[in-house]
């Protein structure tokens, strides 16, 4: 995260949190989310406004916003999973927790509606969106390849819409409807890939944020599900409730050979291609300044590597 983004959300959170605890708490997670390096989310908003001739203080105060948005929700996905124990919001009280998630989004909100008010409400349709591709997560409601890409659209996806939609709503010029629609779509093949690059790494993670242990259907988890009666027994006995985790955990190390083994993985890539070869054409479709257009290229294609 950029020093003047950072200080933009500072800023935010003195105007908005007087509270000295919480002042020092929301600015305790804000660091600690910035330690994680450079963010995809205000990359793409400065660049899609930066390449349609934004003015570059309100790029930066909008990459601020979707930034502080985004670790809300992080947070949320955090506290909901229970898989990421080392992260400050997760050693404080629950309580605090659900504040500084408020206190995010309160003042991302407002600062958006004080900005940009007429398009606040399709900024949060989007938002909606992920709230409800979040809940067929969290309800383990998908059971085939198709329901998996309609949630990850949802899910993550969506949240790539916000970012991209920051940016090119802070253009010079308002953009022609064919650009918005392009950049849209870039957004959705985006988000998919990366979740899709996600889910795949996180099969093979020996920690708590390996999705099988939360019993999640992701791509490569179906494909493991349609072939392990057979072959691995132990992963459909956990998925249906007749196995305990204690006693699945036991099995790691020959789940993760049957990972490697299956195809799964090699499968999931195959899709993840798909996708990116359309985001590909999108991005060369593309019209805008330097260096904008190029730094955008150059960091959607960084997520686009399978």
């Amino acid at each position: 995260m950029e020093e003047r983004i950072l200080a933009e959300i500072e800023r935010m959170i003195n105007d908005y949190f007087p509270v000295s605890d919480l002042n020092k708490l929301l600015k305790r997670f804000v660091r600690d989310k910035s330690e994680e390096g450079p963010s995809l989310w205000s990359e793409l908003t400065l660049c899609c406004g930066g390449m349609l001739g934004g003015d570059l203080d309100r790029l930066f105060s909008a990459a601020a916003h979707v930034e502080l948005l985004m670790l809300a929700l992080d947070i949320v996905d955090d506290v909901q999973d229970q898989d990421n124990p080392d992260k400050p919001w997760m050693q404080c009280q629950p309580a605090y927790a659900l504040q500084a998630i408020l206190a995010f989004i309160t003042a991302s909100v407002s600062e958006i509606a004080g900005s940009r008010p007429a398009q606040l409400p399709r900024l949060l349709r989007f938002i909606a969106q992920a709230i409800s591709g979040q809940q067929r997560d969290l309800n383990h409601s998908v059971q085939t390849e198709a329901d998996y890409i309609v949630m990850i659209q949802e899910k993550s996806a969506s949240l790539m819409n916000v970012a991209v939609a920051m940016g090119y709503l802070q253009a010079a010029e308002p953009p022609a409807p064919e650009t918005v629609a392009r950049l849209d779509e870039l957004a959705q093949y985006v988000g998919i890939v990366a979740q899709l690059k996600n889910d795949t790494r996180d099969l093979l993670r020996p920690d708590l944020k390996n999705d099988l242990l939360h019993k999640k259907k992701t791509l490569p988890v179906l494909f493991l599900l349609q072939h392990s009666r057979e072959q691995f027994p132990a992963l459909i006995l956990f998925y249906e409730g007749r196995m305990d985790i204690s006693s699945f955990v036991q099995k790691k190390a020959e789940c993760l050979q049957y990972i490697r083994d299956s195809g799964c993985l090699e499968y999931a890539r195959a899709i993840q291609f798909l996708f990116a070869n359309k985001a590909q054409q999108l991005l060369q479709s593309l019209e805008g300044t330097s260096p904008w257009k190029e730094r955008l290229i150059e960091r959607v294609m960084s997520v686009l590597e399978v």
